[in-house]
């Protein structure tokens, strides 16, 4: 089993380097504006000159980049990555996998301006479904430690008694022994035991619907066509790497669970450009851009705040 990283920093630093961030937090797209920016998103055929600055550091345009606390292989203890409102008597708590990690850089300074306590909990690759994970393409191998890292961070998260818990979740490109994509029934089957583990009387639980995974690094692929922005754009349902988008939905309706719909923020009904207004919407083809995820600051602290 992997070691876990010794805590190296206080809750109080931590706070301190939110309260920073929050300082110097870019503005944030209005609901109408990234509606707006979406929609448009498939006729943009330039980069502009912000993007084509943006481009070379693409790739490093991760949470890390502003929080590296955060930073891989995770945070696997309830004080590691403490965020906000130190005191406050309200929890929120992020679990999940990277995909849960990537929304930080708007949740970080949602949690400082709405006084709660937001804590992190995540770890690279390791699954919140219930399965049995012993496949994955990407190269990652550590699956013992993800099916066993999964029981021991629900227990840890129910013993903090959140009023919240957000999750996010990888949901393509992950099999099971036999080297096969999990089924619908069996990712949905598998969430709903997550979600009904952690839900109580008193912790309502919500998830960040996962994000649709694209052809194409962005930034590499957007050097190459300058001129030609929607050649890096992927088909909203991506034909060639399918997640499980619609179980995640299903798991949330049967366990009467807030289900955050996040493909409107990306895509139209037929594209996901890998630019959005002056954004480059993703780091890799599965990640959001902590840029544009400070862009939606406002449209998730929407999707947030009436939860607490």
């Amino acid at each position: 089993m992997r070691v876990l990283r010794p805590i190296t920093i206080s809750l109080a630093i931590t706070c301190f380097a939110a309260t920073a961030a929050l300082a110097v937090t870019p503005p944030s797209g209005t609901a109408s504006q990234v509606a707006t920016a979406v929609a448009n998103s498939p006729k943009i055929l330039k980069v502009s000159p912000k993007v084509l600055a943006a481009i070379p550091n693409s790739s490093q345009d991760t949470v890390a980049r502003i929080y590296p606390i955060s930073s891989n292989p995770g945070c696997d203890t309830a004080t590691q990555c403490v965020f906000g409102s130190a005191n406050s008597k309200t929890t929120v708590v992020l679990f999940g996998d990277s995909h849960a990690s990537q929304w930080l850089p708007a949740l970080a300074p949602i949690a400082l301006a709405n006084h709660f306590k937001l804590i992190v909990i995540w770890h690279a690759s390791c699954h919140i479904a219930e399965v049995n994970v012993q496949y994955e393409p990407l190269g990652f191998q550590d699956f013992d430690f993800c099916n066993t890292w999964l029981p021991q961070q629900i227990a840890t998260i129910a013993n903090l008694h959140p009023n919240l818990v957000l999750l996010g979740e990888r949901t393509a490109l992950i099999g099971d022994a036999n080297q096969h994509s999990f089924s619908s029934a069996a990712w949905h089957d598998g969430l709903v035991s997550t979600i009904t583990r952690l839900k109580t009387a008193t912790t309502r639980v919500a998830i960040f619907e996962d994000l649709i995974w694209g052809n194409v690094r962005p930034g590499q692929c957007l050097s190459m066509n300058l001129n030609k922005v929607q050649s890096c754009a992927t088909s909203y349902t991506n034909p060639t790497v399918t997640g499980h988008q619609l179980a995640e939905k299903n798991a949330a309706r049967d366990t009467n669970t807030i289900f955050i719909p996040t493909h409107q923020w990306f895509c139209t009904t037929k594209t996901c450009s890998a630019v959005v207004g002056d954004y480059i919407t993703k780091f890799d083809q599965g990640h959001a851009s902590a840029s544009y995820v400070q862009y939606l600051k406002t449209v998730i602290q929407t999707a947030v705040k009436p939860l607490l």
